[in-house]
């Protein structure tokens, strides 16, 4: 359970991985304006403004920074309009500029003319153009709406509002030092309008060099607010907050997809900006949603927030398969001309329900194939993993991740949406009928107790806490040696789950199973000891992140042909039905011997297992808490107020909850938690077991030699 020096070891090379974002820099001269032209208005006359230096590159965009009636004035008559109505900024026109990426945003300029402010002899040749080193994005793009004919509406220097009767439109004019200054002093409040005057903004930087599709885009956020640049926490960051921003970045539809624990590197600059958000999703701004407070935060940037933004609508087919229902997986988006393959990594069963749910197939049986199943693609490949929990409609409600390697073409994934035997009906052939109903524990000394003891004690600065309940000793667990290492939990007479991180540094053979002991210093009658047979670790342990797909299955050696021998005190737990979702848990449980105490003077572990009742939480409280990196699929997030939580000793230990039958199922095994203090809720992250039915079935059938229906 104790992980807390591979934590520190992740944190070091976190800070050696990430560089630093440029710092602002004084804009770079670069000439004069060569040509000018209006993008996405609905008139000749209307648009988004883009420019083409003297030096070349054409028809880049015009930053709103510094952007005003004289620049406005000045590029209207570079077009042969009298003068500016009005000039615009937030990307007010959208246009083709709409979806620039960060690399694009670089090359935006800046437009500043002399300060003769609003004098009817200032035009374009006379202003100059800078680089964009303040940070312009793609949504603060500058605009102007020029004057059609000659008749003097308004003056050089002044704004032009819009007032509207009816049918008929007229007009009024104000001084152009009065737009934006607080108070509406057109009638129709024209000149506060939040696309002219609303100055926040928000860009993204990123020190992971990846592919992702086009129109996308990803990194850790940088919010512009009163004029200042600062980093996002992460606290009660998630998807409505990441839609708010995408929607911001022109990015108004497709995915949004939170990151939290600067997944994508740690932000630059002295304070957070804010924290504690709660969107709707449906915010002009973060400073739109409720709970905002400008650098209020209490955040470091190592809980800098990031967001991936993919604009266009997402769907799937299958190409090259050999049978109906199967083949390679191809993405095609409403915003790209041609479809790609995508990252085999991380790829897994969930994944692979989801794709063959959008393809029509309504079973839960879905194969996901890897490395290129059915042949490499000859185009593109998506460089991003899918992160399905397997209950999605589309896979653009599922979470995503940045591949940490470049895919090839030999890297991409591919399913088989099987119809016929199913993994449930094949595990009930090798797996026990006869399972999680313990006898009442108060009158039993033991109810299906097994443990792992011995080998080195974990050293975790942390406490188990259960209230024990005598009647509720209805779950298993794994010991090793002669001291508590962790915990597991029977499914057969020969086989037992845990968790992989308990073998990272010790084989099998530094390990005893022990069934059916109950106090840990005496040797209990009915007590069965095996040696380890065989042992597995999920072949994606770790794949995507710190701790991912943790799960192992054991095979005990047996003695005198003899496996675990059942009985009223010794019972195997249920497995969940495959596509199970975790959202109406009811009555679950964890159980252990695990520390009690964490002293000066040493730990104090249990001596009988203890068990508590704990409830499922939201997904996004245990991936706040423990980072992106650390919460995925493979994770499910369960916790209690109070003093109820997990610590040394019981990784590997079960988290069971009653079925409509009153039977005990296995959801869970426990993963990692990050410390044992009190806190209102205590969440910790739970293996979940529904991922890995295939996988136990598959290996199970392996070494018994069994066939099973595949491709």
């Amino acid at each position: 359970m104790d992980l807390g020096l591979r934590w520190s070891l992740l944190v070091l090379l976190v800070h050696l991985s990430f560089s630093s974002p440029a710092q602002s820099q004084r804009p770079l001269l670069i000439g004069k304006v060569a040509a000018v032209q209006l993008d996405g208005g609905e008139r000749p006359s209307e648009g988004n403004v883009l420019v083409t230096s003297e030096a070349g590159g054409g028809g880049r965009p015009l930053c709103d920074d510094f952007f005003g009636m004289t620049e406005a004035n000045a590029v209207c008559r570079a077009l042969g309009y009298p003068r500016a109505l009005r000039f615009t900024r937030r990307h007010f026109f959208g246009g083709h500029t709409q979806r620039w990426t960060p690399d694009d945003w670089k090359d935006m300029y800046l437009l500043e003319c002399p300060e003769e402010t609003g004098s009817s002899n200032v035009d374009l040749t006379s202003c100059t153009l800078s680089s964009n080193t303040q940070y312009c994005t793609g949504a603060e793009v500058a605009g102007v709406e020029c004057q059609t004919d000659s008749a003097e509406l308004c003056s050089s220097n002044q704004f032009t509002c819009e007032v509207t009767s009816g049918t008929t439109s007229d007009s009024s004019c104000i001084s152009e030092y009065l737009v934006c200054n607080g108070f509406q002093d057109c009638m129709d409040g024209s000149d506060e309008k939040p696309e002219l005057c609303e100055e926040d903004a928000f860009r993204l930087e990123s020190v992971i060099p990846t592919k992702i599709p086009g129109n996308s885009v990803a990194g850790t956020v940088y919010m512009k607010h009163n004029g200042t640049w600062s980093t996002v926490c992460d606290d009660l960051f998630g998807r409505q907050e990441a839609k708010v921003i995408c929607r911001n970045l022109g990015y108004g539809s497709g995915m949004s997809v939170a990151f939290t624990r600067a997944y994508f590197g740690e932000g630059t600059g002295d304070d957070i900006g804010v924290d504690n958000l709660e969107c709707t999703g449906e915010e002009s701004s973060l400073s739109s949603c409720p709970g905002f407070l400008w650098g209020e935060s209490d955040c470091a940037h190592a809980e800098d927030a990031g967001v991936f933004c993919h604009d266009g609508t997402l769907s799937v087919q299958l190409v090259e398969g050999s049978t109906q229902g199967s083949g390679r997986v191809e993405v095609r988006s409403s915003t790209l001309p041609s479809p790609a393959s995508i990252c085999d990594e991380g790829f897994d069963d969930l994944d692979a329900q989801v794709i063959c749910r959008m393809l029509g197939y309504a079973g839960n049986d879905a194969i996901a194939l890897r490395d290129s199943h059915f042949g490499p693609p000859t185009g593109e490949v998506w460089n991003i993993i899918l992160d399905c929990v397997g209950s999605e409609t589309t896979i653009q409600d599922c979470r995503i991740r940045v591949a940490n390697r470049t895919c090839t073409q030999r890297h991409t994934a591919s399913v088989a949406c099987i119809r016929g035997t199913s993994v449930d009906d094949l595990l009930s052939r090798v797996l026990p009928s006869d399972c999680g109903e313990p006898l009442d524990a108060s009158e039993q000394s033991l109810t299906g107790l097994g443990k792992v003891r011995g080998g080195r004690i974990s050293s975790r600065d942390s406490t188990w806490t259960y209230v024990y309940d005598e009647r509720q000793r209805h779950c298993y667990a794994l010991q090793n040696g002669y001291t508590q290492e962790c915990g597991a939990v029977m499914i057969s007479e020969d086989y037992i789950l845990s968790a992989a991180h308990c073998f990272e540094l010790q084989g099998k053979l530094d390990f005893i199973v022990s069934i059916g002991d109950f106090n840990t210093n005496f040797d209990d009658s009915s007590q069965q000891d095996f040696f380890i047979d065989k042992l597995w670790l999920s072949e994606l342990f770790e794949e995507t992140g710190f701790g991912d797909n943790d799960i192992a299955l054991i095979k005990i050696e047996r003695k005198h042909g003899r496996g675990i021998r059942f009985g009223g005190r010794v019972k195997p737990i249920c497995l969940p039905k495959l596509g199970e979702t975790y959202e109406n848990l009811h009555s679950c449980n964890v159980t252990g011997w695990g520390v009690l105490s964490t002293s000066p003077l040493g730990q104090r572990r249990s001596l009988v297992p203890r068990t508590a009742e704990i409830g499922v939480l939201p997904d996004d409280i245990c991936e706040g808490r423990y980072g992106t990196r650390r919460f995925s699929s493979s994770s499910v997030c369960f916790g209690k107020a109070g003093f109820i939580n997990p610590c040394a000793g019981d990784s590997g230990g079960p988290l069971t909850c009653k079925d409509q039958q009153g039977r005990h199922v296995l959801y869970g095994i426990v993963s990692v938690g990050k410390d044992c203090i009190p806190r209102a809720i205590f969440p910790n992250i739970y293996t979940r077991v529904t991922k890995y039915l295939r996988w136990i079935q598959e290996t199970i059938y392996k070494d018994l030699r069994l066939s099973y229906p595949f491709l």
